[in-house]
């Protein structure tokens, strides 16, 4: 702070010598640095913005569900559900849908985990806008063909007669997906169609009470 002296005297000032402005080598690195940074902090945020919007505009919302559930003996299980239903709800229907209910069982995509989560969505879980999912049992539960029950069997269609409404709008990567699923589990045997039970959300089979 400065004090202009008493009598209303004019302040004087010394002249600052052009070595004032001079900055020595070290404050030029940080100066150099500081700016670096705040262009990377720029850039980072930058990038992830990008990223989130091209991901919320690949995103696409699924009404439904067409799940596929492949037995060791070829039968194929259909169904389709909502894409807010639960994997709880499609565990309940492949288990409603066996020849011997109550016998522990899983579902999984191909190489993929078991679905654990019962209160997970289909939507969540990736299995919109189809999936395939394999069907297997412990050893120890012995379970011989026919999987499911007689009178499904009697509604089986041989896969690649039956008429499948095929999602519209797809990307390539997702038409390429649910072609998958539609294709992977064709074979000479019958595919038994069934339809889900009503509701379901907190169903869980019987062999996990």
């Amino acid at each position: 702070m400065l004090v202009a002296p008493e009598g209303g005297a004019p302040m004087h000032f010394d002249e600052v010598g052009d070595d004032f402005y001079q900055i020595t080598p070290a404050e030029a690195k940080a100066l150099l640095d500081m700016a670096a940074a705040k262009r990377k902090e720029e850039e980072q945020f930058k990038t992830r913005e990008t990223r989130e919007l091209e991901a919320a505009r690949r995103k696409r919302v699924y009404r439904k569900a067409m799940i596929r559930v492949r037995f060791p003996d070829g039968v194929v299980l259909q169904g389709t559900f909502s894409s807010s239903a639960t994997v709880g709800a499609v565990l309940a229907w492949v288990e409603s849908s066996m020849r011997e209910p109550g016998h522990a069982f899983e579902l999984a995509i191909a190489r993929g985990q078991p679905l654990k989560e019962l209160s997970e969505t289909l939507e969540t879980a990736q299995l919109c806008p189809a999936a395939l999912l394999n069907f297997r049992s412990p050893s120890e539960e012995m379970l011989q063909p026919p999987y499911v029950h007689a009178q499904l069997m009697q509604q089986a269609q041989v896969l690649g007669q039956e008429q499948i409404e095929i999602p519209q709008g797809l990307t390539v990567e997702e038409a390429r997906a649910w072609q998958e699923a539609r294709d992977g589990a064709r074979r000479t045997k019958p595919s038994a169609y069934g339809r889900p039970g009503e509701g379901g959300e907190g169903r869980r089979p019987r062999w996990m009470k």
